[in-house]
């Protein structure tokens, strides 16, 4: 693992401003954009060219993750069909191979509240990592794709949610990942901020969303998995 040092630099707010805008334009935390542009300075790398296959190497990894996706979909119609075949022939239970008869279990409501919190705590974390006030943070998370189509009446669930003022149940989950076809709330945090998603978030948040994809499978609804 490479050393890091902090190096702390007094400039001019107005400078900082601009600084944070390019980063958001570019696409990176406003930390990697600054040691990019140092970087840059001291060996000329070009940063375009560099940005480009970051770019590629995204795309790539998104392919693989609709990939996957669309096989946990298939997997989902299987259940589906194997439990119609079954109340509609009556075929017993024990007769189906333990893969397909597998049905995720629904979160509990500790497990949704959980998420939740821990949905908060990231989102403050960004908003340190990254030198922003609250106001700034919030609209760093609405500058991102992913948010740029959420409806203003799921905005503000999002809002009181990732401020700590609401506590997230699984209709809230259920009414986002089917408006969207997946979580946007982890896709636009991957897209704002470099942090990891803490691994206790994704473990409940895999196990949820595993459920909501086979009720949407069932009810005839897209819904893809977040990594």
């Amino acid at each position: 693992m490479t050393d890091r040092t902090q190096l702390n630099v007094n400039i001019s707010p107005e400078l900082l401003k601009v600084l944070k805008q390019n980063a958001i334009k570019s696409g990176l935390t406003l930390a990697k954009y600054v040691t990019k542009l140092i970087q840059a300075y001291v060996s000329n790398e070009d940063l375009i060219e560099e940005g480009t296959l970051v770019d590629k190497r995204i795309d790539s990894m998104e392919s693989q993750l609709n990939e996957i996706a669309e096989k946990l979909n298939n997997f989902n119609n299987i259940i589906s069909e194997s439990s119609y075949k079954e109340e509609k022939g009556g075929i017993s239970v024990k007769g189906i191979s333990p893969g397909i008869a597998f049905i995720p279990k629904k979160p509990s409501t500790s497990d949704v509240k959980k998420i939740g919190t821990l949905l908060s705590q990231h989102f403050k974390k960004i908003q340190r990592a990254e030198v922003l006030n609250a106001k700034e943070a919030w609209q760093l998370f609405k500058d991102q794709e992913c948010i740029k189509l959420i409806k203003e009446e799921h905005l503000s669930v999002i809002l009181d949610v990732l401020r700590g003022e609401e506590i997230l149940t699984f209709e809230d989950i259920q009414t986002l990942g089917f408006e969207y076809g997946r979580c946007p709330v982890i896709t636009a945090f991957r897209t704002m901020s470099d942090l990891r998603i803490q691994s206790e978030l994704s473990q409940i948040k895999n196990e949820a969303e595993m459920y909501l994809a086979h009720l949407a499978s069932k009810q005839n609804k897209k819904f893809e998995m977040s990594v």
